[in-house]
């Protein structure tokens, strides 16, 4: 059976390598990005099946992210994770195709 694979991406590495520990522990296959160009780079070379992004990372936000996905693979979920005082920029993610939020620290 294959696993499923996401890409989790922040520009904090302690965080996206937290997180990338605990969803290998539940089998997931994982990959991590930083800010930038990086995690767009990641999804052209194997798109993944789920991309959990940090809303705030300097260069290219989870934001913009959430929006370059959607547009060039729509069907492509996007989870993003915020702190808890960003609750508008979390309901604008919402609203423009992320398929879920999970507040910090996850």
């Amino acid at each position: 059976m294959k696993h499923q694979q996401i890409l989790v991406v922040d520009d904090d590495p302690q965080a996206c390598e937290y997180l990338a520990l605990l969803l290998r522990r539940e089998d997931y296959g994982v990959r991590t990005a930083s800010n930038g160009l990086e995690p767009v780079l990641a999804i052209e070379a194997a798109t993944p099946d789920l991309v959990v992004s940090d809303l705030r990372m300097p260069v290219l936000d989870g934001f913009e992210l959430l929006l370059h996905a959607k547009a060039r693979w729509p069907d492509l979920p996007v989870i993003v994770l915020s702190v808890v005082e960003e609750i508008e920029a979390i309901v604008d993610a919402v609203q423009q195709g992320a398929a879920n939020y999970v507040l910090k620290p996850a």
